[in-house]
């Protein structure tokens, strides 16, 4: 399974969707046994220049892990929302920043303690 980041500009004027919609796209991953890693609002911002007659949009950023056949259907059936202006995604190689910090702690514990039986 690989590790995605995709960024969903929402259209400002359907605000109210946004939560909704994140609420749905979590409960979807979840369900299909993807691994939610990371989810960014970054809120209502202005566009550099007009991206469908919209000089503003809601950026929402989303990192997960999800099998590389499903993602091509998955897009697809993000892109048919009409509140959503524009969805960029990437694969992302290097994942050691997303480990929690509690989690790596138990790994470190984990591995001090096989390493001292083997001693």
């Amino acid at each position: 399974m690989k590790i995605y980041e995709i960024v969903i500009i929402f259209n400002h004027n359907y605000i109210i969707f946004i939560d909704n919609f994140i609420k749905f796209f979590k409960n979807y991953l979840i369900y299909n046994n993807f691994i939610i890693l990371k989810l960014e609002k970054w809120g209502l911002l202005n566009f550099k220049y007009v991206i469908n007659n919209n000089k503003k949009g809601y950026f929402v950023a989303l990192y997960f892990r999800m099998n590389s056949l499903y993602f091509l259907k998955f897009l697809k059936y993000v892109k048919s929302f009409s509140y959503i202006v524009r969805i960029f995604y990437s694969v992302i190689k290097k994942y050691k920043n997303f480990i929690n910090k509690l989690c790596f702690n138990r790994i470190i514990k984990k591995n001090e303690k096989i390493i001292k039986n083997f001693k």
